[in-house]
């Protein structure tokens, strides 16, 4: 292969990138996913204030059989779920957000209901201990970025561990 970079200043610069070609190769098909569907109709409570994320898990957790209720202000989440907490099977939160942080919305269910199940999504990675997620009352951390095949599977696989 060979890379040519041409550049111009003021016009700006190309990058061309040439790769050999293997003749008779096909393509490999795509992955293929098993999703076990816990409990059709598992109701979520979504909290992300970066709203085109928001979308997407909606999307991808809707599409996977889940009733989804999306907020983007965790306080707004918060004074849904105080309404009713029994209306919900897993509380789904992005950690760094504005007024509340998902660590201390979590904190704040857990306080109303106990048995809820959590699953908080962040990109400040390992940044806390094992005892600080535990006294939080989180169950599971997943780090950005994510695949969204990992956020169905991760969902599905604490789902199957709550008692029915």
């Amino acid at each position: 292969g060979a890379i040519r970079v041409r550049s111009r200043e003021g016009e700006g610069t190309t990058f061309e990138i040439f790769l050999p070609a293997l003749l008779g190769a096909r393509p490999l098909p795509p992955p293929q996913h098993e999703h076990i569907i816990v409990s059709p109709g598992t109701r979520i409570l979504l909290v992300d204030d970066d709203v085109p994320v928001a979308q997407i898990l909606v999307k991808v957790l809707t599409k996977s059989g889940y009733k989804v209720s999306v907020h983007h202000l965790p306080q707004r989440a918060l004074e849904e779920f105080a309404k009713n907490p029994s209306a919900f099977d897993l509380v789904f939160s992005d950690h760094t957000m504005p007024v509340m942080t998902g660590f201390d919305l979590i904190r704040e269910v857990r306080a109303l209901r106990p048995d809820i199940s959590t699953i908080l999504i962040t990109g400040l990675g390992d940044s806390w201990s094992k005892d600080d997620i535990a006294k939080a009352g989180i169950d599971l951390v997943i780090s950005k970025p994510f695949d969204l095949a990992v956020i169905v599977a991760s969902v599905e696989r604490l789902l199957r561990q709550l008692p029915r």
